[in-house]
């Protein structure tokens, strides 16, 4: 059986897969609300799948840094303090272009292009 970075981090946390998985989710959801303004925006992210991917890789590849340290420092206390000192680093790191893609944010003004102007006629009622 291939001993993934999830067994192992399971292994010296001393949790299940399920507590595993809900800790994770929930901190993605955590990580979500720092970028989301409303509900609405809330739910664009956490149903990205651009996002999911890139927050799984990038939290996967905290927990990994948090195995190398225990393996190659073994820690009989602390370990979760260890854990989370590593993977909390994922609230300093974000993918700008799958956000705005996500969040429908107009390109627009993210690269400072001119609006088209365009001329309304004002229509007064008597």
């Amino acid at each position: 059986m291939k001993t993934t970075t999830a067994n192992k981090v399971i292994d010296y946390l001393q949790i299940t897969s399920q507590e595993h998985e809900e800790m994770v989710f929930k901190t993605f959801q955590q990580w979500a609300t720092k970028f989301a303004r409303n509900d609405y925006e809330f739910q664009r992210i956490l149903t990205s799948t651009g996002i999911d991917k890139w927050f799984m890789h990038e939290y996967t590849r905290l927990e990994q840094l948090f195995c190398n340290i225990i393996e190659n420092n073994p820690v009989n206390n602390g370990v979760d303090y260890v854990y989370h000192g590593c993977t909390v680093e994922i609230f300093q790191i974000y993918p700008n272009p799958l956000l705005n893609f996500a969040l429908n944010i107009d390109f627009r003004i993210q690269l400072h292009l001119p609006d088209i102007k365009t001329e309304h006629t004002a229509i007064y009622a008597n």
